[in-house]
């Protein structure tokens, strides 16, 4: 019981934090009903107990909930609106939500040849009960996210726990099946009796096969390893040096003279150089009146609309600065107005510069999920030719 409680603890936690990931109460609950020679009323007794556990801890670590009540769930149905409606032009026909989580979400965070160990270690150990109400909790979750229309990466990441789990049982197993001679590290008799609990299939009469498959398995296992911790220095040396907008900002500096005419095809934010204070802004109409209070230069943004071809064709500005953030979804979906407006960009403007700073170790996966072009998004100036 202290362990159903525990697990309704922490699963308490888990909705207060990410309203879904309360789903994880699943697992402790399998692992209640699947206990053997347990009267059916200790059960609804424990699963009752277990859900108000979960319940009240979810009410103090998230106190809107009862503090500021129609706040929190006006807030709260708008995100279940907005997961249903999606997220812009973002998630726009990108087909089914589960096979996106797999490609390239998951592909990207827990990579392809880890998903291929986690899947072998599961399949290996997966009829073993112990691991009945771990799966369970986490399929309910994939099942959830991949109904939905928003399909960000970070909503994949309650999912690499148990697919950590996968692989490290795929290793343990290898270990186990190995000959003696092989283990690393030396096999003792406390792991083998762990090992018989959680089902390793080498203890259960599976043919070691000489050592071959279970030296594949560990291979499989070091190159999943080895594929995170060079994904890891990757993303983090992306992370450390000068980000694309920092780097578009300070060359206009540099370069570009005061008073010049700069447009943007989309009201300034986030994904822009900084060329002015005010560029966090969450108010779209507050952040165009700072960009046109600027002084330095004179910055034009050409909408709303957004990719406004006319406004373009009027102003003509001596340069424009395009962000991958505005541009890869509406080239990906071919939208008439980003082709019209990128026409005139073809026909009258020469690209300047293009920032970026990309991976070193990696570099750039096609498809690279959204998430990651907060960190390494390419930044492009484009310059008015003269007639």
């Amino acid at each position: 019981m202290r362990t159903l409680l525990w697990g309704a603890f922490w699963a308490g936690c888990a909705a207060g934090s990410k309203y879904n990931a309360g789903l994880a109460l699943l697992a402790p609950l399998v692992g209640l009903w699947l206990l053997p020679n347990l009267p059916v009323a200790k059960r609804l007794l424990g699963s009752g107990a277990a859900v108000g556990v979960a319940g009240l801890t979810f009410l103090i670590v998230c106190p809107g909930v009862w503090a500021d009540s129609a706040r929190f769930w006006a807030n709260f149905w708008y995100e279940v609106r907005h997961v249903g409606q999606g997220h812009g032009e973002i998630f726009t026909d990108t087909g089914l939500g589960w096979l996106y989580h797999l490609k390239p979400n998951l592909s990207t965070g827990f990579g392809a040849v880890g998903l291929l160990a986690s899947a072998f270690g599961w399949a290996l150990h997966a009829r073993n009960r112990v691991w009945w109400g771990v799966l369970a909790a986490s399929l309910a979750y994939y099942l959830l996210i991949g109904a939905a229309e928003v399909r960000f990466l970070r909503y994949t990441f309650p999912l690499l726990p148990v697919l950590a789990i996968g692989v490290g049982l795929l290793w343990a197993g290898a270990r186990l099946c190995l000959p003696p001679s092989l283990r690393f590290p030396p096999l003792r008799e406390g792991n083998r009796t762990r090992g018989r609990e959680l089902g390793s299939p080498c203890l259960q009469g599976e043919p070691k096969g000489g050592g071959l498959l279970p030296a594949l398995r560990s291979l499989l296992v070091v190159a999943a390893l080895a594929w995170q911790l060079l994904s890891a220095v990757s993303l983090t040396a992306c992370m450390v040096r000068p980000d694309a907008r920092d780097q578009a900002a300070g060359w206009a500096r540099a370069t570009l003279p005061e008073g010049a005419r700069i447009g943007f095809p989309t009201v300034p934010w986030f994904y822009t150089p900084p060329l002015f204070a005010e560029i966090g802004e969450l108010r779209w109409q507050d952040r165009l009146a700072a960009a046109q209070r600027a002084t330095r230069y004179r910055l034009i943004p050409l909408a709303p609309p957004e990719w406004n071809a006319e406004a373009l064709q009027a102003t003509l500005p001596e340069y424009l600065i395009i962000s991958e953030f505005e541009s890869r979804d509406a080239a990906r979906i071919g939208r008439a107005d980003y082709k019209a407006f990128m026409r005139i960009v073809e026909a009258r403007y020469t690209l300047l510069r293009a920032f970026e700073n990309e991976p070193p170790l990696l570099g750039r996966q096609a498809g690279m999920p959204h998430d990651l072009l907060y960190v390494c998004p390419k930044v492009f100036v484009y310059r008015l030719r003269s007639e």
